[in-house]
């Protein structure tokens, strides 16, 4: 992935965020926000997206935990997470169980079989 992609990608999850920030009850705005085809693929590769950030997130928490000698359990650094960022966790919570598996496909290489 090139920078540029990089970029447009952040971009677009920004956007998405927004509109669900906006509009609670709606569903990912595939045809709302122009584009998000083009970036994503489809609705499985934006939600693999968000699950993605939702990852670098939790993992930025923890690994500022562990460095900071914090006393928190990681449940309770999850439940930080999920406070700091409302709107991706209610997506993914809505959107991920749909995907099954195929939401850790991205980890499949740090997770052993």
């Amino acid at each position: 992935m090139t920078w540029d992609e990089h970029r447009r990608r952040n971009t677009a999850l920004d956007a998405v965020l927004a509109y669900a920030a906006e509009h609670p009850g709606s569903d990912l705005p595939m045809t709302e926000l122009p584009g998000l085809l083009a970036v994503f693929g489809d609705r499985r590769g934006l939600v693999l997206a968000l699950q993605n950030r939702w990852a670098q997130q939790l993992w930025l928490r923890l690994s500022t935990g562990i460095q900071n000698e914090s006393a928190l359990h990681s449940a309770q650094m999850w439940r930080e997470c999920a406070a700091a960022n409302p709107v991706l966790r209610r997506l993914l919570d809505r959107h991920l169980p749909a995907l099954g598996d195929a939401s850790m496909e991205r980890y499949e290489v740090l997770i052993p079989a």
